[in-house]
């Protein structure tokens, strides 16, 4: 009878779950996306199951139709019969239009955390016979990203490949993807602000094949780490990072700023993003690693507008001269006083022609715009 709770074990368990039901149509959203295929279903609908008590039809990937067939299948949704079920599938609710949501009940799943797909993925090797390191299944279970689906699927792919046993060296080799210490060890060199060490490392990585853009990834998700231990420490937080290297992640996310942090993130992200239109991949990376490595000389736009307003230029104004006298404007003002001649003690480099690249160049790097922009323009 009716249950919220099946068996599994009765005639019409064993086959929906085995996909043999006659009364469960299961139609792939992204190959059957025309009016044609959605006509057909309307016209379908009318008949009543043969076994079940409902007829149920399942989307998947329900976004991937077309407006038309949206359109054709709005008059079923309103006045569905009462024998059929309907059952959206989606991975992009935002692409389904608001009329085919406001006659639907929806459910968002979240996802899987990463201890339940670590415990499935070691249950699937012992069943095959295979042996495979935790670390290695850890690594797969964290790219997953929450998905059971793309876990298993990637775990396939490496088994097919990986020999007998699976190991971390043999995942990175087949993924493309750099080692944790090599990793680590540019996210030292970075945070040292040693561009030569940066530029060396990143040399290694491409030398040895690696992919940039999965290295991008993983100095992504190493920052976020940085952000996160700052912020709220390192217990009972879900960090990319392994135990082997959590010590050393504490303390260099203590001897950073936030701001710093933040805006090694969004260097990163940028680059990223970049990444996807050029064929100067090595390019925007190692911009991107030097950036970084500058990122603590660097004077925050505020922090300037407020050094400039001080000393009687207004920060708004657009025609200020340039040779206009100043405040400071030079690298790690906190930390570096150099008097000037004839100046208060508090100021440090002047705003006069001949520092004009270096403080156009900072406020280049900050604002992310290209180098010959009018200085006039970026105040």
């Amino acid at each position: 009878g009716p249950t919220t709770t099946p068996c599994d074990q009765c005639e019409m368990c064993q086959a929906f779950m085995s996909g043999d039901d006659t009364d469960v149509l299961e139609i792939d959203g992204a190959s059957n996306r025309g009016i044609d295929e959605v006509r057909e279903i309307r016209a379908n609908v009318q008949y009543k199951p043969q076994r079940a008590r409902c007829k149920i039809y399942i989307i998947d990937e329900v976004h991937m139709l077309t407006a038309p067939a949206f359109n054709a299948l709005l008059k079923t949704l309103e006045e569905p019969p009462s024998h059929v079920k309907f059952i959206f599938a989606t991975t992009e609710a935002t692409k389904i239009p608001v009329t085919i949501l406001s006659r639907c009940q929806r459910f968002d799943f979240a996802g899987i955390g990463l201890a339940q797909i670590l415990d499935r993925l070691r249950s699937i090797v012992a069943s095959e016979g295979l042996t495979a390191d935790d670390d290695a299944l850890e690594l797969i279970a964290r790219r997953a990203a929450g998905s059971m689906r793309d876990a298993q699927s990637l775990l396939d792919q490496l088994l097919a490949f990986g020999g007998a046993k699976l190991t971390i060296d043999r995942i990175h080799e087949l993924l493309g993807t750099a080692h944790e210490e090599r990793v680590a060890a540019v996210a030292a060199a970075v945070v040292e602000r040693d561009a030569k060490q940066t530029l060396a490392l990143l040399a290694q990585v491409v030398d040895q094949g690696q992919q940039l853009g999965e290295l991008l990834d993983q100095l992504i998700d190493y920052w976020r780490d940085l952000m996160v231990v700052q912020c709220a420490g390192l217990e009972g937080q879900m960090l990319s990072v392994t135990a082997k290297f959590r010590d050393a992640l504490k303390k260099q996310a203590q001897s950073l700023s936030s701001e710093t942090i933040l805006a090694g993130l969004d260097v990163l992200v940028n680059a990223k993003n970049r990444l996807k239109f050029t064929s100067h991949g090595r390019v925007v990376v190692e911009i991107a690693l030097v950036r970084m490595c500058q990122l603590e000389n660097l004077v925050s736009l505020s922090q300037l507008a407020q050094l400039l307003a001080k000393d009687g230029v207004p920060g708004g104004s657009a025609a200020a001269p340039v040779s206009a006298p100043s405040a400071a404007v030079v690298a790690g003002v906190e930390k570096k006083k150099v008097a000037d001649e004839g100046k208060s003690p508090g100021n440090t480099l002047p705003l006069r022609p001949e520092n004009l690249s270096a403080i156009r160049q900072q406020l280049l790097i900050q604002a992310g715009l290209t180098i010959g922009s009018d200085l006039r323009r970026v105040a």
